[in-house]
């Protein structure tokens, strides 16, 4: 609205200007883009799907694992998308305060950082009543593929923080560039998904897993913090 504003005061030669001056910085904050993809990468992490894809395709044949994986990320990058654009117009409809959700996504981002340096990966197997359905379906890659291996809650709450904390509409584009890169990475990773694991071995993927998980563990403190603060500073401290 404030835009909209800025543009009708304006005559049509400055409002373009104007329009071009606030929605295309000369500069923008790279500092921030990479920052959004280190923490998506890093969630997401793409190299620990190698061991989880062959577990939920036993028994598919190539063709059929290729259609997994495209429509895996495919439902992936969508959910990013919805969420990082509509998610917080959804919590802030649900009552819920922006500053809980980013307390919420530190705390989870903790979490899951503590035991990724412990090399624990969760649990891939689904129940035998799941399993029977998605096989029934053929929609192994959505469930449990896409949600929760690919986008789950942590990668979600993820895009939409850093989403709503763009300094700019330049810098929201590029997050979901960002989001976009990951994904495609992903994919790569999920079509060589065998040939990389007989490179790598489980005990290159744990390590991979091991990394990921110091440098998810650092950006959910730093969520904390800047969570924490704004909390203290709405009290006066």
């Amino acid at each position: 609205m404030a835009l909209l504003r800025g543009c009708l005061a304006r005559t049509p030669k400055t409002a373009i200007n104007y329009l071009s001056a606030t929605v295309f910085p000369n500069t923008m904050d790279w500092a921030f883009v990479i920052s959004a993809f280190a923490a998506i990468f890093s969630i997401v992490n793409p190299l620990s799907k190698i061991i989880i894809f062959p577990i939920v395709t036993e028994g598919y044949s190539r063709e059929e694992q290729m259609g997994t994986i495209a429509l895996a990320i495919y439902s992936s990058f969508l959910i990013f998308v919805g969420f990082g654009l509509f998610g917080r117009f959804l919590f802030r409809a649900l009552g819920v305060d922006y500053n809980a959700l980013r307390l919420t996504g530190a705390l989870v981002m903790i979490k899951i950082g503590f035991d990724m340096i412990q090399g624990i990966i969760p649990r891939t197997k689904p129940t035998p009543e799941e399993a029977k359905e998605v096989v029934e379906k053929r929609m192994v890659g959505v469930f449990p593929l896409a949600i929760p291996f690919i986008s789950g809650p942590a990668a979600i709450i993820t895009v939409m923080l850093y989403m709503a904390e763009a300094p700019g509409l330049l810098e929201g584009v590029m997050v979901i560039v960002d989001t976009a890169i990951v994904c495609i990475i992903t994919l790569f990773v999920l079509l060589q998904s065998r040939s990389l694991y007989k490179k790598l071995g489980r005990v290159g993927v744990l390590a991979s897993v091991r990394i990921m998980g110091m440098i998810i563990l650092a950006i959910g403190f730093q969520l904390l913090l800047n969570a924490l603060d704004i909390f203290l500073s709405s009290y006066g401290f």
